[in-house]
């Protein structure tokens, strides 16, 4: 039996979780700073201080962590996909457990080496930088592939468990297969001339997905499912 609170409880997590990932976006663009390993010196010392970064990440575990009431709303809405429901809700929390240890790892840098960084002795900073580099770098991959399983495999999944049934508008069910294909193919580096933009479509088309899925279990009836 569906369970309506879990499916309005998803729905509003949903529409949240794509309000923190736009603001973490928007804080960590506007913070400047690129989380780039290969050059660890700029990135440790514009993120020494910087509020706005570290208030991005904040939002962005909080953001992720939306992540599993709103693909558990999900399930719950399309439960009559049967196994693709079931299917796309493991490889989301899978997939949502992975990136978020990933945020922690680049919120660990930030509170504990980027300090240590900025108050060691030059003789001590490249041995720091070194440690750094290596664990933002781990960061990245396993973010990434988080997202890969996540917004990649899973929203294929829930795409075609929308499909399934008539619980949903079939046009979201269709968006997220289509967002979810781009996803994989910007992280297996498929159509590698226009990744860049791939990836870029992808995000956006994710969070227009995300953010429909939401507002469709808000206005969902019992009757309906």
């Amino acid at each position: 039996m569906t369970n309506m609170n879990l499916v309005k409880v998803g729905g509003v997590c949903a529409i949240l979780l794509v309000a923190f990932i736009v603001v973490w976006i928007i804080l960590s663009s506007a913070s400047g700073v690129e989380d780039n390993p290969d050059n660890i010196q700029a990135y440790l010392q514009g993120v020494h201080n910087n509020t706005m970064y570290s208030a991005s990440g904040w939002f962005a575990l909080v953001g992720l962590a939306l992540v599993i009431p709103a693909a558990l709303g999900f399930y719950q809405a399309l439960r009559d996909a049967r196994r693709l429901s079931l299917l796309a809700l493991v490889f989301f929390l899978v997939g949502v457990t992975v990136t978020l240890a990933s945020v922690g790892l680049f919120v660990g840098v930030e509170r504990q080496l980027v300090p240590s960084y900025a108050a060691a002795s030059e003789a001590i900073k490249p041995t720091l930088a070194v440690v750094a580099s290596t664990l933002l770098e781990a960061a990245i991959w396993v973010f990434s592939l988080g997202l890969f399983l996540s917004f990649g495999i899973g929203a294929i999944l829930f795409g075609f468990g929308t499909l399934r049934t008539s619980v949903v508008r079939h046009w979201i069910g269709w968006l997220g297969v289509i967002a979810g294909i781009l996803m994989v193919c910007f992280f297996l580096g498929l159509l590698s001339d226009i990744l860049k933009y791939i990836g870029m479509v992808a995000f956006i088309l994710i969070l227009i997905w995300t953010a429909a899925m939401g507002v469709s279990l808000l206005r969902l009836r019992e009757s309906a499912v």
